[in-house]
């Protein structure tokens, strides 16, 4: 059985995580406060379908649905800790942005996490079902 290493993980979660910070930037600098959620699900929702589809071309289209969960929920955990991971370092430059004086502190990074890792786990298991092995 193949499953994602560590260089799969880092290789697809890195630059997941600063697409989840730039989407970020994006919606403080247009000032939608409200569409949190779904800023979660698009990010979550494009950088999961890249990473299995890129698992999928790995495996030669033989992957099967443990393989794609537990390789797109380690993509996953990389690209939401680079994320707070950036948001933290960055969040002098987060504070710049739009009229609210939102700071990256520890409570919004939880916050960040668990919700980022909550719909994850729901797109990742629904991804890893529809692009399973089909004998």
């Amino acid at each position: 059985m193949l499953l994602c290493s560590v260089r799969e993980s880092l290789q697809y979660g890195i630059p997941s995580g600063l697409f989840l910070f730039a989407l970020l930037v994006a919606q403080l600098k247009f000032e939608l406060y409200d569409f949190t959620i779904i800023r979660w699900a698009v990010a979550i929702t494009v950088t999961q379908i890249f990473s299995v589809l890129a698992l999928k071309t790995r495996t030669n289209g033989k992957l099967d649905f443990r393989v794609a969960w537990f390789g797109g929920f380690n993509i996953l955990f990389v690209s939401v800790i680079s994320y707070i991971l950036v948001g933290y370092l960055m969040s002098g430059f987060i504070l710049t942005l739009g009229t609210n004086e939102l700071t990256f502190n520890l409570h919004v990074a939880i916050m960040e996490f668990f919700g980022l890792m909550t719909i994850g786990v729901l797109v990742i298991t629904f991804l890893s079902y529809v692009f399973k092995r089909k004998d």
